[in-house]
């Protein structure tokens, strides 16, 4: 049992804890002269660099043994204080090879297990989540790592794992303006099996949590989502900064990788951003779009990227209110959208002028600088590592990646050999029964399976994760056995013995030959198939469902463009001038006056009848 907090322990708990309070208190030993030292790396500002080196070097494992009487200060902050900042850091900072912190981990692992492909309410999926992977924290933080993983606004993420349904957030206000979970659903989006693929679950690792199987320790993805979707967190000694890339360049250089080829440097990108990005060293400025449409006037069509538009619109808002200096805006027209930002800005004819010679992005702050300085991360071996640039990021993810497909192409080996010799063993029983060489009625079990054994026929145990290869097959009762019966009895020949009495046939027989020779031809491919053909296979699925996914988004936008700017036909004033439209205000205001109701013409001449 996991105990959070003073909550977590009941009144009957408190009570045994304090009944036997000396054997639960520890005694520290007297501070020694160097141990004053670990006091300041643990938590003085200057010592900033050294509790880095210091987390580095932890090694999982690492604990405090709570048997002693008595605990120095030495031990104390390297065993037992350096877990809650490694704890803090776990959260905080991902993996390089999936690129996930462990509560994305927990939430991708639930609904896999579940398999949700139709809308799920997010605070249910919340709910779900915790229970199946024994999440120790907050559901309000679950339910954010959720919305996370399905924002695709402009800044969020490049490739959404998850697909949203409902309002999950904007650029107007960088995801912040997201509905409640209450109202809000989501699924796994079509590139959650393109790059979680199936195929590698049976090698992965999995946690374990008081005896309970939950997600694996990491997944391998077939490409690096770190780079993709980049990473941002603040852990104990440690932060990280990764910036999204474009998954066409990542894939490009993990083909080159395989063809032993240079990488080409891949500069960030962000989906939907169309500002312009320039390198200088490891940093990259990111700037917006202005340009001048009149004398004194200017069009921003873009903001430099995680420039929310609320929080620029809020900026003109300061500029125009200004008291202490005078402002440079007269009035401006808001015309965004929760995609596309859009600002028309009127400016004095002086003010114009000094704006065009400093440069109208340098007047408007059009532009923000990320460095790639900070890019850490988890290695494969569980320890923080920084990284210098992108493509060190995507060595070490190759490295282990292509290790990964060596063991996909032996597991898959190994299974498709499995049923091969299913088949073949359950075309002899066939055959064997229709010549009346094994006869199987009026026979004990026990007395089958040594027969059997004595043929040939090879046991073969069934899969412990029938359910997930699809097997829902019935359970077969079977009649109460002696207890010597049931220590000769198996399940190993139950894929014969289980076989229904209408399949004991010559049909059956010719049907399991084709199968067996299709069997073969799959091994024969996949031996010819190296491991870097597998990952190329993976690698174009991958690049399809992408490039489907930017067109139908396309597509999209150009079908919400075409339908432009409609009239409401109930809005009466709607289309007309400003003198019509007061007119008709005026008549409504005369009327309510003189206490006279406002009739449509079917009315007034159904009036006009009646009298």
């Amino acid at each position: 049992k996991y105990y959070k907090g003073l909550g977590t322990s009941s009144t009957e708990d408190a009570e045994v804890y304090f009944r036997d309070l000396d054997r639960h208190l520890k005694e520290f030993h007297a501070m020694q002269d160097n141990e004053a030292q670990l006091i300041d790396l643990a938590f003085s500002k200057k010592k900033a660099d050294d509790r880095k080196e210091w987390l580095r070097q932890f090694k999982p494992g690492t604990y405090l043994d709570h048997s002693v009487d008595k605990i120095t200060y030495t031990d104390f902050i390297n065993k037992e204080l350096i877990l809650f900042s490694m704890a803090d850091n776990i959260r905080s900072i991902p993996s390089v090879v999936d690129g996930l912190k462990p509560g994305q981990r927990k939430v991708l692992y639930a609904m896999f297990k579940r398999n949700v492909k139709k809308d799920m309410k997010v605070v249910e999926l919340g709910g779900y989540v915790s229970g199946m992977t024994a999440y120790q924290h907050g559901e309000a933080s679950l339910q954010q790592t959720i919305v996370g993983l399905a924002q695709t606004f402009v800044g969020s993420n490049n490739v959404n794992c998850l697909e949203p349904s409902g309002n999950f957030g904007s650029r107007l206000q960088g995801g912040s303006d997201c509905a409640s979970a209450r109202y809000i659903h989501t699924r796994l989006s079509p590139f959650a099996r393109r790059i979680f693929h199936a195929a590698d679950e049976p090698l992965l690792k999995s946690n374990i949590d008081d005896g309970k199987v939950i997600e694996p320790e990491v997944y391998v993805p077939v490409v690096p989502m770190i780079l993709i979707n980049g990473a941002d967190g603040i852990g104990t000694g440690w932060s990280t900064s990764i910036p999204n890339f474009n998954p066409e360049d990542i894939v490009a250089n993990l083909r080159r990788l395989m063809d032993g080829e240079s990488l080409v440097p891949m500069k960030p990108w962000f989906r939907g951003f169309t500002g312009e990005v320039t390198a200088s060293g490891d940093r990259y400025k990111f700037s917006g779009i202005i340009k001048q449409t009149g004398d004194c006037e200017v069009e921003i069509t873009e903001l430099p990227i995680r420039t929310w538009t609320q929080d620029f619109k809020d900026k003109l808002e300061e500029i125009i209110k200004a008291e202490k200096a005078p402002s440079f805006i007269k009035d401006y027209k808001d015309y965004n959208t929760h995609s596309k930002v859009h600002f028309i800005i009127q400016m004095d004819e002086k003010h114009m002028k000094k704006a065009l010679e400093d440069g109208l992005e340098e007047r408007f702050k059009l532009s923000k600088t990320i460095a790639t300085t900070n890019m850490v991360a988890f290695d494969a071996e569980g320890r923080i590592t920084k990284y210098d640039t992108a493509e060190d990021i995507l060595k070490a993810f190759y490295a282990v990646r292509i290790r990964f497909y060596e063991k996909r192409k032996q597991h898959l080996l190994a299974q498709l050999h499995k049923e091969l010799d299913k088949f073949t063993n359950q075309a002899r029983f066939v055959q064997m029964i229709i010549d009346g060489k094994l006869v199987i009625s009026k026979k004990r079990k026990a007395k089958l399976i040594e027969e059997l054994k004595e043929k040939g026929f090879k046991p073969i145990p069934k899969a412990v994760d029938a359910a997930k290869e699809g097997e829902n097959e019935p359970a077969v009762e079977e009649e109460e056995e002696s207890e010597e019966d049931e220590q000769l009895s198996s399940d190993v020949f139950d894929y014969l013995l289980g076989m229904p009495l209408w399949s004991l046939t010559q049909e059956r027989v010719e049907k399991l030959l084709r199968q067996i020779g299709d069997k073969e031809l799959e091994i024969d491919a996949l031996i010819k198939l190296s491991k870097e053909d597998l990952w190329k296979r993976d690698l174009d699925e991958f690049i399809t469902e992408w490039r489907n996914q930017l067109e139908d988004e396309e597509r999209r936008a150009k079908k919400a463009r075409s339908y432009g700017r409609r009239t409401s036909t109930k809005l009466k004033t709607a289309g007309r001038g400003p003198a019509v439209r007061l007119r008709i205000l005026k008549q409504k205001s005369y009327r309510r006056r003189n206490r006279e109701p406002l009739r449509t013409k079917n009315q007034r001449r159904l009036l006009h009848c009646l009298q």
